[in-house]
């Protein structure tokens, strides 16, 4: 009789793992494959965001060095707002016979593509005593060759003049004193939170005239 029972024993001992035991095992892997899969994604979009908004950081350090750079270079300090953008100039303006001529450090913010283009040595003419305005200069600067950030969603531009400033007739001023110029810019990009900077810089010499139209 023992020996018939030991017999049973071990034949339920080698029935090896049921068809159940099999699917209960798939759907735990399966679970744990899931839940690895979706950290890991969630990390590496985690990742993606940070690195593009140390870029982010990075670019507007870039464009705002730039800008406070040409306030303290400056020659002039025009600046024009219109509905296709923003000019800041920091040249020479000449106001000759039937054109003016404005040569020197020229910035055009883009709304449309959210961009700030930079020319060094920029020369521009437009008819009569008139403005360097967003369709005087877009065309000339609107290209990869002086694009400084496709990632500058806004740009606000605060002019102040110590002393009274002798005005001409056509609207612009000579300082008789300091001019400072404050800059705020706000960067987005995809789905990276905006980031905003603010920064300014006052002229090391007197401008020779002074431009500010909204």
């Amino acid at each position: 009789m023992e020996g018939k029972i030991r017999g049973r024993s071990r034949l339920r001992d080698n029935r090896g793992i049921s068809l159940i035991e099999i699917l209960v095992g798939i759907a735990i892997l399966s679970v744990v494959g899931l839940m690895a899969g979706s950290f890991l994604g969630m990390s590496s979009k985690l990742g993606r965001k940070t690195a593009v908004y140390a870029d982010i950081q990075k670019e507007s350090q870039s464009v705002m060095k730039r800008l406070t750079d040409g306030v303290m270079n400056a020659e002039s300090i025009y600046i024009q707002e219109d509905s296709g953008g923003t000019v800041i100039f920091f040249g020479k303006r000449v106001v000759m016979t039937d054109t003016t001529n404005y040569a020197g450090e020229t910035f055009f913010f883009d709304k449309s593509a959210h961009s700030i283009y930079q020319v060094r040595k920029g020369d521009f003419r437009v008819d009569g005593a008139g403005d360097l305005d967003s369709t005087a200069v877009k065309a000339a600067m609107c290209s990869r060759e002086y694009l400084v950030s496709d990632k500058l969603d806004s740009i606000a531009v605060n002019l102040g003049i110590d002393g009274k400033g002798r005005e001409e007739a056509n609207g612009f001023k000579e300082a008789d004193g300091p001019v400072t110029v404050e800059f705020e810019l706000e960067f987005s990009y995809q789905d990276v939170d905006p980031y905003k900077s603010s920064s300014g810089a006052t002229a090391r010499n007197m401008p020779e005239l002074v431009w500010y139209q909204r």
